[in-house]
């Protein structure tokens, strides 16, 4: 909610103190987008480092079950300074780097991805 300085979270999610965080805009303002940076975290709460401005909505299930899908209009918490480096000795070999959303409807379960490959 607006004011607040802490978020919860799922107690499996790990952030350090100094984690930069981008929280994703849940209202219809698409620049509600905040960045803000880990304090601390106990269990599932995490301690920021200001108050958030702006509603970000978050829960532990799917917001909507409808006749074509699932409609999930949770908050994205997204770690800013985490990064993948893919290297290899041999400048002879190549990468593939694949990326996927993938639902599987048996397990009720989703697992969502993207990549941004830089200076490649």
């Amino acid at each position: 909610m607006p004011g607040d300085d802490t978020l919860t979270v799922d107690t499996s999610t790990s952030f350090s103190a100094g984690d930069e965080l981008l929280l994703s805009a849940t209202e219809f303002g698409s620049n509600e987008n905040e960045k803000v940076f880990v304090v601390s975290q106990t269990g599932g709460v995490i301690t920021l480092n200001d108050t958030v401005s702006h509603f970000h909505y978050g829960s532990n299930s799917e917001t909507l079950n409808t006749r074509v899908g699932d409609l999930d209009m949770r908050a994205w918490v997204v770690k800013l300074n985490r990064n993948v480096r893919i290297e290899k000795d041999d400048i002879d070999w190549g990468c593939r780097v694949l990326t996927t959303k993938y639902t599987n409807y048996d397990l009720n379960k989703r697992w969502d991805g993207s990549t941004i490959l830089d200076q490649v």
